[in-house]
């Protein structure tokens, strides 16, 4: 009998604290645009609510149908807004609604409602985020450790040096390159901004078009051509990544390659693009956050954002050939996928490292604890902050 209940405990030491709990959590997962686009983001979510049990196979496939899931361990509210911003802000508050102990965040518009609707409230949820690009300056945190306290999440970090090396790369005498900022967009606008620092450190110059919406695009475009842009080098954002086909449609006949930020851009047309190709890595983020909160094992407030850096160029070699243009080598050898003679090669394959669950949360656990912020930390970016402020 006592080994029995030592062989008990222990189970239930290592089984996560949510399974334990008499009444299930109820969590939101809620993302800006259709599911799709932000698929490998969700296939890590999922994997990692896979792995730890908290979902089985067939409640996985209810959520992957765009289902909300009444499960056996977890109630799931899993919605998109359709890249609306009105749907979006529906979306946030009809969550809220069923009072849920965390909503995890999939973009920085959706991330920016979800904090701003949960600032003032007593006992806020947890707001775990992940893809979100624009996470400084837009409301959600102010620094990596100076946040709300039930703030915490993950972003990408873009290297916007590197993307216009490439761009210098395919062409060593381009002078002039031309991009679009749409103005209601954070992460449009932070685009360009990194984009017209990388321009000055590399001794290009930049012009810029203002979008509102993609029917914008086929005159925007006209309008960098006109002023001289030897290529379009994309910004970040949901109008621009939606409208890559009518930017490409409209520079084909002037041999103007169009470079794209997110690699899957090239699957739409784009030229080449040089970008953030982490998603699955950003879900399961996420997912690891937001899986220690449900145990317990985690306070927002005490860590900082996560920054993840991984950078992919693909090339879309049948737009380059209707462009007349050559890929160079060097860009060609870095390429992880591509499109050719109307084929995609297969993306370089995603997953779970494979481990048993004891192994999986003592890896958890060590990768959310070097995310802790110190008081060394939280003082030294609050003076930089009041730095920039004075």
């Amino acid at each position: 009998m006592k080994r029995l209940m030592l062989t008990l405990a222990l189970i239930g030491l290592l089984l996560p604290a949510a399974l334990a709990q008499t009444e299930k959590p109820t969590i939101a997962i809620l993302f800006l645009d259709d599911i799709s686009i932000f698929e490998r983001a969700s296939n890590g979510i999922l994997d990692m609510l896979q792995a730890y049990k908290l979902i089985n196979l067939a409640e996985r496939a209810e959520l992957e149908e765009g289902q909300d899931l009444f499960g056996e361990k977890l109630n799931i509210i899993w919605r998109s807004a359709g890249n609306d911003l009105p749907t979006a802000n529906i979306m946030v508050e009809e969550a809220l609604d069923r009072d849920p102990q965390a909503l995890l965040t999939v973009s920085t518009s959706v991330t920016q409602i979800a904090v701003n609707a949960t600032r003032d409230l007593d006992d806020p949820p947890a707001i775990l985020f992940s893809v979100v690009s624009v996470p400084y300056g837009s409301g959600i945190a102010d620094a990596p450790c100076i946040k709300p306290a039930h703030v915490a999440g993950t972003g990408p970090v873009r290297d916007y040096l590197d993307y216009l090396s490439v761009v210098q790369m395919q062409n060593p005498d381009i002078r002039v390159i031309g991009s679009f900022e749409a103005a209601a967009e954070p992460p449009s606008v932070a685009s360009v901004r990194a984009i017209t620092e990388a321009a000055d450190a590399l001794g290009l110059s930049l012009v810029v078009e203002a979008v509102n919406e993609i029917s914008d695009l086929p005159l925007a475009t006209q309008a960098l051509l006109d002023k001289g842009a030897e290529a379009i080098v994309a910004s970040v954002g949901p109008t621009v990544h939606r409208g890559m086909t009518t930017i490409v449609n409209e520079t084909v006949d002037y041999g103007v390659p169009v470079y794209a930020p997110v690699p899957i851009q090239v699957y739409v047309g784009a030229t080449i693009a040089v970008g953030f190709d982490g998603l699955y890595e950003q879900g399961v983020i996420g997912a690891r956050m937001l899986i220690a909160f449900l145990n317990g094992d985690l306070n927002p407030g005490d860590i900082r954002v996560a920054e993840v850096l991984a950078q992919t160029v693909a090339i879309n070699y049948d737009t380059a050939a209707e462009q007349g243009i050559d890929i160079a080598d060097a860009i060609a050898e870095r390429a992880a996928f591509w499109v050719a003679d109307g084929e995609a090669s297969a993306r370089p394959p995603e997953d779970l490292p494979a481990m048993t669950l004891e192994e999986r949360m003592a890896f958890d656990a060590a990768y959310l604890e070097s995310l802790r912020c110190t008081p060394e930390m939280i003082a030294e970016q609050q003076a930089a902050l009041d730095a920039a402020e004075g």
